[in-house]
């Protein structure tokens, strides 16, 4: 009949404040390995052709990466090896500056360029004095005497009744490889190293061989007798003949000295460690 029967407090409830019965937190489950791999798997299974796709993809790419860094460093590898077997990385080769007229001084415009004069074995040469500010360089080890000669048709090799042109002399220094000596070894003392034209023309099979060598130098001609030591390959048959003829350098300053010619040299190579 809606009348109230009985109405009771408690004492929280005079404070205004409801205790609510504590709940203890839900943990976390974490899969174990085999369920994961076994997760991936099915998802895998459901996405077949999509990771198919993907996994090719991500193969060539990598393979393309690969493949460019082999290439890559394949060339560099080869260009390296290249040009240490023709030359010595370690050598440097250094000629004298050319001299610049003072000021008021006329220019010959007549004269020959700069790198003829070295070739011809004219050109300004070094003194003493600057050999030694260049072996006081850091990292130098040594320094190498060098002279080189071009010239058109004055300088000779004979061989008993046989004569051969050689366009391009030099001496011999660290700064060359054996990869190129086709039979015998690099000149010593009184020797020289004849290119495999020059050796054709003489009559070939001549390491071991007695020859004349006559070079013209400052309009003096330096002739003695050397052995040949070897025989440098040529590389292209159907070139000119611009290979170069080796000798030692004490040998040409001998003969200079003979010839009371005041002897020097054009070019000098620093070997560094």
């Amino acid at each position: 009949d809606g009348k109230i029967i009985r109405d009771t407090s408690k004492s929280s409830s005079a404070s205004g404040q409801i205790h609510v019965p504590h709940q203890r937190k839900q943990q976390r489950q974490q899969l174990s390995f085999r369920s994961a791999v076994r997760l991936a798997l099915l998802n895998m299974k459901e996405k077949i052709g999509r990771n198919i796709w993907v996994s090719f993809g991500t193969g060539i790419g990598i393979m393309s990466v690969v493949l460019m860094l082999s290439l890559g460093n394949g060339m560099k590898d080869y260009f390296r090896e290249s040009m240490n077997s023709m030359l010595n990385p370690l050598v440097i080769e250094v000629n004298m500056p050319k001299q610049i007229p003072d000021a008021g001084e006329e220019f010959d415009f007549n004269s020959p360029p700069d790198h003829m004069l070295d070739l011809m074995g004219v050109r300004t040469p070094f003194e003493e004095e600057d050999i030694e500010r260049l072996s006081s360089i850091h990292n130098v080890v040594s320094v190498e005497r060098a002279f080189n000669l071009f010239s058109f048709g004055t300088n000779t090799v004979k061989y008993k009744d046989r004569q051969s042109s050689i366009m391009m002399l030099g001496t011999v220094s660290s700064n060359l490889a054996e990869s190129n000596i086709k039979e015998g070894t690099f000149p010593k003392r009184n020797e020289v190293l004849l290119t495999e034209r020059t050796a054709d023309d003489l009559g070939g099979d001549l390491v071991g061989k007695m020859v004349t060598l006559s070079v013209y130098v400052n309009e003096q001609v330096l002739s003695g007798e050397f052995k040949v030591s070897g025989i440098t390959e040529t590389e292209d048959v159907s070139a000119p003949p611009m290979e170069m003829t080796y000798v030692n350098y004490e040998d040409l300053k001998q003969l200079a000295e003979e010839n009371a010619f005041d002897f020097a040299p054009t070019t000098v190579y620093l070997v560094t460690d």
